[in-house]
């Protein structure tokens, strides 16, 4: 919304990002195997008094879309501007974008 709201012709603007789901941590694991099985244990490591799993990475969610409605919204310059920057901005295809006025 706040960029939005810089962009040249947009007033204010109520934007709802849709995701695909929600994030994931990934977490480093230690792993033995013997010839009948296979045991995975997470690596934990102490600070202070508590103990936490190490996380490796986060995997965020994909945007599924975007809805926006924005002052000057129903301007076909200002839309095509308005969809250009989100499309830009999260790496999404134009047609996950929806604006209206």
């Amino acid at each position: 919304e706040e960029l939005l709201a810089e962009a040249s012709g947009v007033g204010e603007a109520r934007v709802i990002v849709t995701l695909d789901s929600s994030a994931e941590s990934i977490m480093a694991q230690n792993s033995s195997a013997t010839e009948s099985s296979v045991s995975v244990d997470y690596v934990i490591v102490s600070k202070g008094s508590d103990e936490e799993a190490v996380p490796l990475c986060e995997i965020y969610p994909r945007v599924r879309g975007v809805a926006v409605v924005c002052t000057g919204g129903s301007n076909a310059e200002v839309k095509e501007r308005v969809t250009m920057l989100i499309a830009s901005a999260l790496g999404i295809s134009t047609n996950k974008i929806a604006v209206s006025g």
